[in-house]
């Protein structure tokens, strides 16, 4: 209940804080992707929509978010090859998932449950045997959050250090956990062949890429 209330009210306000930060990272976000045309994309937390409409027609986007509220938004801004859903990915049956399973998997700022482990499983069992995901999450510390690195400086963002303050929902009993780049490396290559991590949104973003296939081991 919590955590439905806590992304209800973060859908409400959301909009009026993103920014620049935030178009770099879906650019970066989808250049991990890579090309999309034809195939199915879930977008895992798809939030306000403002990721899930970059996507070309021709690419079928199934929007999946925890929030009704953020799924109405969603709906406003998006055409017809998206398919909107609202509900809770972690406790789903897998039955109950979406199918047919997606060729590419978008979870951009919404794997905060504390079992990251767990949350790296969910995406693997729930992608294609040859597909790709690619996680987005903010970066631990709030110094580098804060101070994007904008044209090669760093320089302070007001709309970071608002969105930065959100973090202390977790004090109130919402998931809302960071984790650090090594993390999701060990998470990662325990579900997935192959594991890239690098920066993104002028340095505020982990940008993960999780491949599934064509491995002979789970050694990296």
């Amino acid at each position: 209940m919590a955590n439905r209330l806590a992304w209800n009210l973060d859908a409400l306000v959301y909009d009026f804080f993103a920014g620049q930060v935030d178009q770099q990272l879906y650019q970066d976000i989808l250049k991990a992707l890579g090309p999309t045309d034809g195939m199915i994309v879930d977008d895992l937390g798809c939030g306000t929509g403002n990721l899930t409409r970059l996507f070309s027609g021709t690419t079928t986007v199934r929007a999946i978010d925890l929030s009704p509220v953020a799924i109405a938004k969603t709906y406003y801004r998006t055409g017809p090859n998206v398919y909107l859903c609202s509900m809770d990915f972690y406790n789903m049956p897998p039955s109950l998932r979406p199918s047919p399973a997606p060729h590419r998997i978008v979870a951009s700022r919404s794997l905060y449950h504390p079992d990251l482990p767990r949350s790296i499983g969910l995406l693997a069992s729930h992608l294609r045997d040859d597909g790709i995901a690619v996680v987005a999450h903010a970066v631990p510390n709030v110094s580098q959050y804060m101070f994007p690195r904008m044209n090669g400086t760093k320089s302070f963002s007001p709309r970071q250090a608002v969105k930065a303050a959100a973090r202390l929902s977790r004090l109130v009993g919402v998931d809302y956990r960071f984790f650090e780049a090594e993390e999701f490396e060990r998470a990662g290559r325990q579900h997935f062949d192959a594991v890239n991590v690098e920066l993104g949104g002028f340095g505020t973003h982990y940008v993960v890429r999780l491949q599934k296939g064509n491995l002979l081991s789970h050694q990296h």
